[in-house]
């Protein structure tokens, strides 16, 4: 009896904090619809006019950028997750509040999945206690970034993150194919998480058997070509327009550090057309010089950490700089640092800079404007996380050089 006591003590503090993220969140969503919500919601008459492999088509492309200016460069597990809701509000003929509410439900299963995938990363046994672990889950919940991205904005960045984080727990397990199912499920969410992906691959290439790597970058991309083949089947020009072409037409937006750089000016032309290759350039360059001195094992603190590196550097460097990459890198640091360290300092810091800056932009009674000043102070953030993080990583591998020959010697 006791002991069943104790395990509902132990649940209750997460209970709570889930119960009070998802009361948040609705009331934000009965008073918020989102930025692009409407447009999520307009990719549904391709169901009503018997085309449900439409999603990418010119001509469902042309109704997006009517309502929004907006395209879709992501795969299509996000319609899957609204679907239930948006039904049941057409179905029953609910009114518009609903139809922001329901739909969104999707994503708020992911919202609470991801933190409990954070949990499991985190209280892995001998790393941390459940006090930490729950600090971490009330980080995560509370954190201005989330609520910004999810309930605020309707978007589902959570969603390719979990499908990230559970392929990850599945490949220390050493079940590579499971592992590849799920990458490829994330990347079906969104395209983001390859430069995780990147990062973690180079590890897996220099600390396994080329069977491993293959099982799981083949399996990946047989689950992604598998469920993108009907859409690409339906209309391959729309697929190629959404996936391809979209990214190189996006302008700097006014969430990236390049917004500091003048309207119009010759060196913006240029940032806008390299600074992304480049930038994967530098991850990949990184990620294999880390992984090739053989000190990062698979599923330790620093294959988190490296990860979390290039999720910094790409949020850092990109040109459209809206959350995608910045709740990635973020997650990343906190279940990195929360491994590693005795507190994820860098990873709260990096959320309360990144939430204040935000709310600010959003709220009525500041109309602070998204400034130069806003992009210089996320720059110095990124520059110094990065440094703290490949310093990090540095003293670590450069450490365990040291170890290892000396037990040679």
């Amino acid at each position: 009896m006791s002991s069943i006591i104790a395990r509902r003590r132990t649940i209750l503090p997460y209970v709570f904090i889930s119960l009070l993220y998802i009361g948040m969140s609705v009331w934000v969503r009965c008073y918020r619809m989102g930025s692009d919500w409407q447009f999520f919601i307009d990719t549904f008459r391709i169901y009503f006019e018997g085309e449900p492999f439409s999603l990418y088509s010119i001509r469902a492309v042309d109704v997006v950028h009517e309502v929004g200016g907006h395209g879709i460069a992501y795969g299509p597990l996000f319609q899957w997750a609204m679907l239930p809701g948006f039904m049941i509000c057409y179905l029953f003929r609910l009114p518009g509040v609903w139809v922001s509410i329901l739909p969104w439900l999707g994503f708020l299963v992911f919202d609470l999945l991801l933190a409990s995938e954070i949990f499991r990363h985190v209280r892995e046994p001998g790393k941390t206690d459940d006090k930490k672990a729950l600090f971490c889950i009330v980080l995560f919940l509370s954190s201005w970034m989330l609520l910004f991205s999810s309930p605020y904005h309707g978007h589902f960045e959570t969603m390719p993150v979990f499908f990230l984080l559970v392929g990850l727990r599945l490949q220390k397990k050493e079940r590579d194919v499971w592992a590849g199912v799920l990458f490829g499920l994330a990347l079906l969410s969104k395209h983001t998480v390859v430069v995780a992906l990147i990062a973690h691959w180079s590890v897996l290439a220099f600390n396994a058997k080329l069977r491993r790597l293959l099982n799981t970058v083949v399996t990946a991309a047989l689950v992604f070509l598998g469920v993108m083949l009907p859409y690409i089947i339906s209309d391959p020009q729309g697929v190629f327009e959404m996936f391809i072409k979209l990214q190189k037409t996006r302008l700097i937006a006014y969430q990236s550090v390049w917004h500091i750089l003048p309207e119009g000016s010759g060196l913006r032309a240029v940032v806008s057309s390299f600074v992304e290759p480049v930038s994967l350039l530098a991850i990949i360059t990184f990620s294999c010089i880390f992984a090739l001195q053989k000190r990062i094992a698979i599923g330790s603190d620093s294959n988190y950490g490296l990860m979390a590196l290039a999720a910094v550097i790409v949020a850092c460097t990109q040109k459209w700089g809206s959350l995608h990459y910045y709740l990635l890198a973020f997650v990343l640091m906190l279940v990195w640092e929360a491994r590693k360290f005795r507190f994820p300092w860098a990873a709260a810091l990096f959320a309360s800079v990144l939430s204040n800056i935000f709310v600010l932009w959003v709220s009525r009674e500041t109309q602070m404007p998204f400034s130069p000043a806003s992009s210089c102070i996320m720059l110095f953030l990124f520059v110094g996380t990065i440094i703290y993080i490949g310093t990090s990583l540095g003293s670590r591998v450069g450490k365990q050089a040291r170890v290892d020959s000396s037990e040679k010697s």
